[in-house]
This record gives structure tokens, C-alpha cells and sequence, in this order.
């Protein structure tokens, strides 16, 4: 008898890009660069899972600041994500199975842009 799989319920530790609502997801480049590193490593999440304001709630996070995140399993992409659209890192150990459960979704799609 095949026994059930498991969930994956390690703790992942991870960087945390924390910036203001908006500042990562606006203007849907994130949205592209999460759906092309997905495709480029070949797996569900990429090394990168967004969190909007209502998960980022969620977590024990320093300040009242209403914010969305990006959780980042590679430390020099976490660097390069930085500087590409701002906002502070910092460490987090999070649960792979909370994770896949929640902050799976991509960011939502740029508005269309107005044509007159």
C-alpha cells in the first residue's frame, strides 16, 4: 500500500524584499520576471514567492507598515531584486508548506495603459 505524500514542511530560510504596496508589483515587472525564472529553473515557484500586504500581515515584521514582500531563495538574487526595484531585505525562516499554499500566485498584471 503507497503511503500519502507529505506535504514539505521544512523551514526555508530565506531573504524577505519588504517594500510599500505597490513598489515591487505596480507596474507588473515583477509579474514578467517571476512567470521567465519559473520557466528558466523548471519548477512551481522559481526561488521567489510574493506576498501581498494580506500575507505580509501574516508575519511577525517590526512596525505597522502595510507592505508586500518577495521571499527570495538565492541570497545574490535577493541582492540583485534590491536594486532593481528598492525596498529593505532581511532575513525570515519560513515554512516551505505555508509558502506553496499561500504565496504561490503571481503579482497582478500591469493595468492597460489609457489609448486615446
Amino acid at each position: 500500500m503507497a503511503l500519502p505524500v507529505q506535504p514539505d514542511t521544512r523551514q526555508l530560510s530565506l531573504q524577505l524584499l519588504l517594500a510599500p504596496c505597490g513598489q515591487l508589483s505596480g507596474d507588473g515587472q515583477l509579474r514578467e520576471l517571476m512567470q521567465e525564472r519559473r520557466r528558466h529553473v523548471g519548477n512551481a515557484s522559481g526561488g521567489l514567492w510574493y506576498l501581498p500586504q494580506a500575507l505580509t500581515a501574516e508575519l511577525p515584521l517590526p512596525g505597522d507598515m502595510a507592505c508586500e514582500a518577495l521571499a527570495i531563495a538565492d541570497p545574490s538574487a535577493a541582492v540583485w531584486l534590491q536594486l532593481r526595484f528598492g525596498g529593505s531585505l532581511r532575513s525570515a525562516s519560513l515554512s516551505s508548506a505555508w509558502l506553496h499554499e499561500k504565496a504561490l500566485e503571481l503579482p497582478a498584471p500591469a493595468p492597460q495603459a489609457a489609448v486615446a
